[in-house]
């Protein structure tokens, strides 16, 4: 897919994040708010930029941004975008339970308010310039009347802002694969922009001062010069009064979060995590009382409930959590969590509650990405096979290391085939032998005429393995084959590259004593009853016996089968024992 493709689909997907269905309203408000206002910016600076080509196409882009922004509706929405935006970022910190955010997000707020600020003087100055002094939009004008005592302002006014809104972008986006494609772009755009247009308005404010040479048009454009002291004082004391006033807001707002945290506090709950417990005020969010108490967490989006990587298993308490909302739900379903897997983010602490956090707190965007169904860990009925290959030792003191190298390579291939043609999965490699699974995606019966079959299969392609190797081995390869089905808890385990999906349980430890039967029986498969139980194998004409293994207390029942090759032959296709019933056993398998 091409950038230009990757950039539509992105779009189309948060056009969609962008509507206000669903519980989360405020998000979805503050998000349009944001980038209503951070489109003001981008046109502001573009036609700033514009003066790299000549202060005439500079008034001329003013003109066209002035046209929508200066009209009523232009007013409406620009004025409602910036209400509504500063007063939800407001209630959001009112309801934040700790300010211990992470430096992005501190300095996202810090340039927030410094953007609030700036603006109000930006405004004045505007007020004051057109309505006071009736100067006229002609941007020389203004340039020559604001130069050089307010234009850093208005310009840090605008970098600011650009700043601040394309940190939000980012931690908005960022989890999103079709923006990691064009990230490099548009980071070099949010560079290039305010860049363009510093330089633009300094060529700009240079040609405006070229115009003013000219005694003529300095006469009808630049006005009394000797306003502009008196404008500076009365910016001055305007100013001030706004400072002030912005002030007061802020402490309120700090101080109103501080009365409610200190009232929350009174009413703590106990939150337990692997190893350490806190108590945190009731209402908390998972994610605030790990900040809180300096405990690490991943939260790649800043808790906005967007990346799911500050997901938790509930180990106890989860009955007391209130449902999750629609927008949450929709996170969790697209990564395929099980219903005790909730988002820290979205989760409040109302009573007694013990989590374990199940991403690395250095998580990076790829643990957003939708999971597996494995991911979480299920405990489902399987079928589990193993198998070994006889007498390899020896085989390896007679054969030069390539050619051992070569014949292993040529073996695993044969038989992984085998087995994935049966619908079943290579879990490993263990030095001569490998481990196989049955029924990830199926019912425990197909998974044991499955594991049948590539049995069945793994003899068939074996007997064609030996007759190419024949002139690089001395002797045939001989292998062992262990069946065993039951629950296993199957999930993806390891550590970052060396994850894997596999089960673990008493099924798969018996599965692997039955193949080492194999051995001391000299012959090529043993199963379990259960496999030809569930299968609907007649295995009458087989024998059947009781052996001890390792880590029984009692003699284990087990069906020996000296070839595999004298199972019947339909298992040898793979749709036929995907769709087929075996024949019904004649009598129930056992000891």
């Amino acid at each position: 897919m091409s950038e230009a493709s990757a950039i539509a689909t992105l779009g189309r997907r948060l056009l969609g994040e962008m509507s206000l269905r669903g519980h989360d309203w405020s998000t979805r408000l503050r998000l349009a708010s944001g980038l209503t206002m951070l489109t003001f910016v981008t046109s502001h600076l573009a036609f700033h930029a514009m003066g790299l080509v000549s202060l005439g196409v500079m008034e001329r882009g003013l003109y066209a941004f002035l046209g929508f922004w200066t009209s009523t509706p232009g007013e409406v929405v620009l004025g409602g975008a910036l209400g509504t935006h500063l007063a939800l970022v407001l209630t959001r910190v009112v309801q934040r339970t700790t300010l211990r955010l992470p430096v992005v997000e501190w300095l996202r707020l810090v340039l927030g308010l410094l953007t609030l600020f700036l603006l109000c003087v930006h405004v004045a100055s505007n007020i004051l310039l057109y309505w006071v002094l009736e100067l006229s939009h002609g941007y020389a004008e203004y340039l020559l009347n604001v130069w050089p005592w307010a234009w850093p302002l208005q310009f840090l006014l605008l970098v600011s802002a650009w700043t601040h809104g394309c940190i939000g972008v980012h931690l908005w986006l960022r989890v999103r694969a079709g923006y990691r494609r064009v990230q490099t772009y548009l980071l070099g755009f949010a560079i290039l922009l305010p860049a363009a247009a510093l330089t633009g308005l300094l060529a700009g404010n240079e040609a405006a001062h070229v115009r003013a040479l000219d005694p003529a048009w300095a006469k009808d454009h630049t006005g009394e010069f000797a306003e502009v002291p008196h404008l500076a004082e009365r910016l001055a004391r305007l100013n001030l009064s706004l400072a002030l006033a912005l002030l007061v807001l802020v402490a309120a707002v700090f101080a109103l979060r501080a009365l409610l945290v200190w009232r929350k506090a009174r009413r703590g709950v106990l939150l337990k995590y692997p190893g350490r417990q806190v108590t945190v005020p009731r209402g908390t969010t998972v994610l605030e009382a790990s900040r809180m108490h300096g405990i690490p967490h991943a939260s790649i989006c800043g808790g906005r409930g967007r990346c799911s990587t500050c997901r938790v298993r509930v180990v106890s308490g989860f009955e007391s959590l209130p449902p999750a909302s629609d927008d949450e739900m929709k996170v969790l379903r697209r990564i395929g969590a099980p219903a005790n897997v909730r988002l820290a983010c979205q989760m409040r602490c109302e009573s007694e509650l013990e989590v374990f956090p199940l991403v690395p707190p250095t998580a990076g965007p790829d643990a957003a990405r939708p999971q597996g169904r494995f991911v979480f860990g299920t405990e489902r009925d399987i079928a589990i096979l193993f198998s070994d290959i006889r007498g390899f030792t020896r085989l390896t003191e007679q054969t030069l290391a390539y050619d051992t190298v070569h014949v292993l390579n040529q073996y695993f291939e044969a038989m992984s085939q085998a087995i994935e043609l049966h619908h079943g999965y290579v879990d490993k490699f263990i030095g001569d032998g490998l481990m196989a699974l049955f029924g990830l995606n199926e019912g425990a019966a197909a998974a044991c005429r499955h594991a049948l079959g590539a049995a069945r299969e793994m003899a068939e392609r074996l007997e064609a393995l030996n007759a190419r190797l024949s002139h690089t081995v001395r002797e045939p390869l001989r292998i062992g084959i262990g069946i065993n089905a039951g629950p296993a808890i199957v999930g993806e385990m390891g550590n970052k590259a060396a994850t894997s999906l596999t089960a673990l349980g008493d099924s798969v430890n018996t599965a692997s004593r039955v193949e080492g039967l194999t051995k001391r029986l000299g012959i090529q498969l043993v199963i379990t009853p259960r496999v030809g139980e569930m299968a609907g194998i007649d295995l009458s004409g087989f024998q059947r016996m009781s052996a001890s293994v390792r880590g029984k207390a009692e003699p284990l029942a087990v069906v020996a089968v000296t070839s595999a090759l004298d199972l019947p032959d339909w298992l040898s296709q793979p749709e036929a024992g995907g769709r087929e019933k075996a024949p019904a056993s004649s009598a129930r398998v056992g000891l």
